[in-house]
């Protein structure tokens, strides 16, 4: 391997969102290849905390059944910035829904790249993404809409995101001088509990993130002060304590297989 699991780096050694190698059948847990925002916790859930870049927005050009490049128009409000701007490649790894009128009505696709829209003045423009796969069917100017987001491990950070998603936990605490690491996302995983009820009590085993990316069982994390009963769900407390003690707790993670 370029770079292992404990490892980070300064240099993009594989592609943001990469699934690490399996080499050992016994292994339960899943690491994909992450880039830091900022500086990471290890131990803690980190959230993807890029907004969805492209709201409901137009075809800028029709496109026929089989190509592989759809060009749509930018909002004036899109973007991280809510610029209207975009840069190129930006979203690359990420995914693109095209809504069709019935009876297709949505089709889905993963981004491998796109031209920069850039236009200045918060004005949007049109923008070509290439897509993964090609169009399953013609692709018109009326009736047809587009939405984008970008990759979720293109800017992971640790801290609280109260509106953001966990999509890992880091193996290390990597830095914005070297950002390049691995996010365990599946499988035996210690994440740093709120309180001292994960796993205890009867039949008491889920736990869910909530909002500063530590975890909490599920009956917990209703309580006002943890957030919501519909945090994130982040697995299920694998073992107990001779005594049925808390332990760790090591919990199954179950964010991405």
């Amino acid at each position: 391997m370029k770079q292992d699991i404990d490892e980070m780096s300064a240099i993009q050694r594989y592609p943001i969102g990469w699934r690490y190698p399996r080499t050992n059948p016994l292994d339960l847990r899943v690491f994909h290849y992450a880039k830091a925002g900022a500086l990471l916790a290890s131990g803690w859930g980190a959230f993807s905390v890029t907004p969805q870049l492209v709201g409901f927005s137009a075809i800028a050009l029709a496109a026929e059944q089989g190509a592989y490049q759809l060009t749509i128009t930018v909002g004036a409000a899109d973007g991280v910035l809510g610029d209207g701007v975009i840069g190129a490649d930006e979203l690359e790894g990420g995914y693109i829904v095209i809504f069709t009128p019935a009876p297709q009505q949505a089709i889905q696709r993963m981004i491998v790249s796109n031209t920069a829209q850039a236009i200045p003045g918060g004005v949007g423009g049109p923008m070509t993404v290439t897509l993964d796969r090609p169009l399953s069917q013609d692709i018109g100017i009326l009736n047809f809409h587009a939405e984008c987001m970008a990759n979720p491990y293109a800017n992971v950070q640790t801290g609280t995101f109260q509106y953001s998603a966990v999509v890992g936990v880091p193996t290390v605490p990597a830095t914005l001088a070297e950002p390049f690491h691995w996010e365990q996302t599946w499988g035996p995983c210690w994440v740093t509990p709120t309180g001292v009820n994960e796993g205890l009590g009867d039949a008491n085993r889920e736990v869910c993130f909530v909002g500063n990316g530590s975890i909490n069982d599920r009956e917990n994390a209703a309580v006002p002060v943890h957030g919501s009963e519909k945090n994130q769900y982040a697995g299920f407390v694998i073992n107990n304590l001779l005594g049925d003690g808390v332990g760790a707790p090591f919990i199954f993670l179950k964010i991405a297989p």
